[in-house]
């Protein structure tokens, strides 16, 4: 009975002393001659938005995205009027661009000159379509861009131990060059990293390294891209689109 009484003694003041206790904190605020305050249903906090964060500046970040990027005219770097640098003596990679600018319609082949530095100032005889078309050998960069200021494109075939220093000598001339393919495999990492640097703070676009390269339909075709010219016409690879 004890227990029944002891129990029923605390049930009954914590019920009490519950209700006390909010009558007490009503009256204390109406006393202070303020409006007790409702509560509101949980439903409307949570229907409320988030407050907005507050932006964060991106300035710095901006602006040095700003510095490494492209100027307007190097976002399109291959059409119909793009011509490049073949770097190495690589005649069945030159003549399977040739076909291909045939069979695209280009009025000029893409390939003005190939540079070598072993054997130069020589042409050499490949076809455009039906008719025979001499490409000029130089023995370096200075001597093939004074002759054809207009090409904007390499392709550089240089083997593994000379495809950085060969590169780094194209990143010399960015306002005629715009885009380098290195189609060597195997160059080390930190070097690479150099030559991405070097490219991005003048402007040039670099594919690769270890590229197997690219093509643009109807327009131009790095290197050995898309296989022989039955290949290229099965896959309707010179057709613009």
């Amino acid at each position: 009975r004890e227990t029944q009484e002891y129990k029923s003694g605390i049930k009954d003041n914590f019920l009490f002393g519950k209700h006390d206790v909010n009558r007490r904190s009503k009256n204390s605020e109406c006393e202070q001659g303020e409006e007790p305050k409702e509560k509101k249903p949980r439903g409307d906090n949570m229907n409320k938005t988030p407050a907005p964060k507050p932006e964060v500046s991106k300035k710095k970040n901006w602006e040095w995205i700003e510095s490494r990027a492209l100027s307007p005219a190097q976002y399109n770097l291959y059409d119909k009027t793009t011509t490049c640098f073949v770097y190495g003596l690589q005649l069945k990679a030159v003549q399977g661009m040739l076909d291909f600018d045939c069979a695209c319609r280009r009025d000029v082949p893409s390939v003005a000159g190939i540079i070598n530095p072993f054997s130069a100032n020589h042409n050499v005889r490949l076809y455009f379509g039906s008719k025979e078309v001499n490409v000029p050998v130089y023995k370096n960069m200075s001597e093939a861009i004074q002759r054809h200021p207009e090409a904007s494109v390499i392709i550089s075939f240089a083997s593994l131990r000379s495809a950085y220093t060969s590169t780094m000598e194209m990143l010399k001339y960015p306002e005629n060059i715009k885009c380098i393919a290195i189609i060597a495999e195997g160059i080390p990492e930190n070097l690479t990293k150099k030559v991405n640097k070097l490219a991005a703070e003048k402007g040039v676009s670099i594919v690769g390294p270890a590229t197997v390269g690219g093509v643009k339909p109807g327009c131009f075709k790095i290197g050995n891209t898309g296989g022989m010219l039955d290949n290229i016409l099965n896959s309707k690879l010179y057709r613009p689109g």
